[in-house]
């Protein structure tokens, strides 16, 4: 069994999540979840937050993340691609091979969030996004899911007006849709619609989570907030 390490510099940031989320954690236990875009920001944190629960719960889950590049991972964040609860499956988000098996959870994180690329190659940006996701809640359809989380964006929204302080959720706002450089914001506006028509149509519990600014506890230079809570944001949406 990994024994968890007493060292981590993430432990009081994984301990503050566990103890928002304990209890949801339970319909996990003994479950699969399948996760992409497993190895960027939002990944990682999901990974952290899994392995720590995963670990002090006695859980007995198994996380089978996507990726392009296991090797790349490895280098990044050995504790986490040496895991004994997480396995790998190669492939891009658009086209992957379907994994064997039932998967009661899909967290969906996969996303071209490049603003170099959304300039210059916005319908790669669009098809990352869009094919990404309807390829992902295939499987999904395939794998039996019951639940999945979309991680989505603010930049559905569009541009906040200067005097609106807050954007409340049910704000009706929405990007230029003449302009290509809202191919990020028209893209998981899409990737949101898809999610609402596989639920209607196939009955999977699709959630979607519109993440703004984080805060990276491990890089505190990027302005990237709230802190590792987003971790638990998402697990309990997904809950």
């Amino acid at each position: 069994m990994n024994s968890i390490n007493p060292k981590n510099p993430l432990a009081e940031d994984l301990d503050h999540i566990l103890s928002h989320t304990r209890d949801l954690w339970e319909e996990l236990r003994g479950q699969r979840i399948f996760i992409t875009g497993g190895t960027g920001f939002f990944g990682c944190w999901f990974l952290e937050s899994f392995t720590w629960a995963n670990d002090k719960l006695r859980l007995n889950a198994e996380a089978l993340v996507l990726t392009r590049n296991y090797e790349a991972f490895l280098k990044k964040a050995p504790h986490l691609a040496t895991h004994p609860s997480i396995k790998f499956h190669i492939g891009d988000v658009r086209d992957f091979e379907f994994p064997e098996g039932h998967f009661p959870f899909v967290i969906h994180a996969a996303t071209e969030a490049n603003a170099k690329l959304n300039e210059e190659n916005p319908l790669l940006m669009w098809d990352a996004i869009t094919e990404g996701t309807r390829h992902t809640l295939e499987f999904a359809r395939h794998a039996g899911t019951k639940k999945f989380l979309l991680t989505s964006s603010g930049a559905v929204y569009g541009k906040q007006p200067p005097e609106m302080t807050h954007i409340p959720e049910e704000y009706t706002g929405a990007p230029d849709s003449t302009d290509p450089n809202s191919a990020y914001g028209e893209g998981k506006r899409a990737a949101e619609m898809l999610c609402t028509m596989y639920s209607k149509m196939y009955g999977i519990q699709t959630k979607i989570a519109r993440c703004f600014a984080l805060l990276d506890p491990i890089r505190p230079s990027i302005f990237i907030t709230p802190s590792a809570t987003s971790s638990a944001m998402a697990f309990r949406v997904a809950q």
